[in-house]
């Protein structure tokens, strides 16, 4: 006994040691030349000119799972909080790409019953062209460009006595293409992926879903996690906060509160230290000293950020939603809530890509109300052109230290979906998305647990505890 529990010591400790071997590296020698601890990742070039991205800057999942194929654990939902969330979307990130590079393409999947092993799963929140995905990682030359779309990836890391390691990708209409890859050429991110993946599946905390895909849900028209079934009509032991309320900040007994506005946004002037502010009534102004930069923030806690670029062209969608992503995150560093990437817009401007706000793992989605109040679809909204975010609007908001104690899910998806397709007046649907978010619906009010579920272009709520 003693025996063994040492050799299993001994496998921890190597596998530990080559997750810091293959972080060390990444900083140290990936698309670094100057090994500067100050570097930005964001974006790097080729040796053939070509922009080439960091893929965990663009593939931001919607959803991360880990397949466990248990009776009572399908999959593992994987969120931001989680400690193997990082880890595993780098390690993910570097395997899409090399695999796009160096694999070989193996064709249209038609048997799925392969792909029902341990694996990692990421959902992103819309689909990639094919061709903008292989230019997002500055692959010249892939069967991959020939894809439509790639909505959700699967990797199936290979196992200490397989050679290969297997990357499936589902389109938007449910096709399934295969790749794969000898496992020498990703041997760090596979060696990564396969210890955090059985270091998710031992974790029984984190909650459980099944999949659209595997169980064959014809009414959901993309694959999607859901959370399982509790039984007996009942939820899952998902915790959330019952209801939410947020304050605008920086407002206070009707005056705006100019220094810390000014801490605010200082992260998005390359020389804080010298910028012009002028307070007005209901806002204030911001510029740098050539003018070159200007941010408005007034009394509803909406931030407007204009830049004067010279910034022509249009740009690649993996491009704008790595700027874009890159640029929401010195705000998400500054509040208490996040900015969830939600969808996106191609215009004559440029490239809009829009954010919802979230808390705790939850989005916050504006119902019609809201965006009527506020001339806004979503909570963020970014306008990339070229290589440069040249618009930011954003609600800002302060999450209250004093909120509801945690509840459990006591409402399944199945009765959720019930309760809705009754309100539509038809179950001849198909569910283009479906999730748990809170619903902003009044300024002030207490913004309750929904489930959210789009048909057609049109969200629909049933409030999470109302049967």
């Amino acid at each position: 006994m003693k025996y063994m529990l040492g050799f299993l010591k001994i496998i921890i400790l190597c596998m530990l040691i080559v997750v810091s071997v293959y972080q060390t590296g990444k900083l140290w020698f990936e698309e670094t030349s100057d090994r500067n601890f100050f570097y930005d990742g964001s974006k790097t070039v080729s040796t053939a000119g070509e922009s080439v991205l960091d893929g965990e800057d663009f593939l931001i999942p919607q959803q991360m799972g880990v397949y466990v194929g248990a009776p009572d654990i399908e999959y593992s939902l994987v969120g931001k909080g989680v400690n193997s969330y990082d880890n595993l979307l780098e390690a993910a990130a570097e395997v899409i790409g090399t695999t796009l590079s160096k694999g070989t393409y193996v064709g249209v999947v038609e048997d799925m019953d392969e792909l029902w092993t341990r694996h990692l799963m990421l959902v992103l929140p819309f689909a990639y062209s094919g061709d903008d995905l292989t230019t997002g990682y500055g692959v010249a030359s892939s069967k991959a460009k020939d894809i439509e779309d790639v909505a959700t990836f699967f990797i199936v890391p290979a196992p200490d006595d397989a050679r290969s390691l297997h990357l499936y990708m589902e389109d938007s209409k449910g096709g399934i293409y295969e790749y794969q890859i000898n496992s020498e050429s990703v041997f760090m991110p596979n060696e990564v992926i396969n210890y955090y993946i059985e270091d998710v599946a031992a974790d029984d905390s984190l909650p459980a879903y099944i999949s659209t895909l595997k169980n064959s849900l014809a009414l959901y028209g993309r694959t999607m996690l859901l959370p399982m079934d509790g039984g007996d009509g009942q939820g899952n032991d998902i915790p959330y906060h019952s209801s939410i309320i947020w304050d605008v900040p920086y407002v206070s007994e009707g005056e705006l509160d100019l220094e810390g506005i000014r801490l605010l946004v200082r992260a998005f002037f390359s020389n804080p230290d010298l910028l012009g502010i002028a307070a007005y009534e209901d806002e204030v102004r911001i510029t740098s000293n050539d003018y070159s930069v200007s941010v408005r923030y007034n009394m509803q806690g909406i931030l407007n950020y204009t830049a004067v670029t010279e910034a022509t062209g249009p740009t690649v969608l993996t491009e704008a939603v790595a700027y874009s992503n890159n640029f929401v995150e010195k705000i998400n560093r500054a509040t208490d809530v996040e900015y969830y990437l939600a969808d996106y817009e191609e215009t004559e401007e440029g490239t809009y890509i829009y954010y919802n706000m979230g808390y705790n793992g939850f989005p916050v989605v504006l119902d019609s109300e809201a965006v009527s109040v506020y001339g806004m679809a979503y909570a963020a909204q970014v306008l990339v052109k070229g290589q440069d975010v040249v618009k930011f609007r954003a609600l800002v908001r302060d999450i209250p230290d004093i909120l509801p104690q945690f509840e459990m899910l006591d409402m399944p998806y199945g009765t959720a979906l019930d309760n809705i397709m009754a309100t539509i007046g038809s179950d001849d649907v198909i569910v283009q998305d479906m999730y748990l978010g809170y619903l902003w619906n009044e300024e002030g009010a207490r913004k309750s647990l929904h489930w959210v579920v789009e048909v057609d272009g049109v969200n629909y709520y049933q409030e999470v505890g109302g049967q």
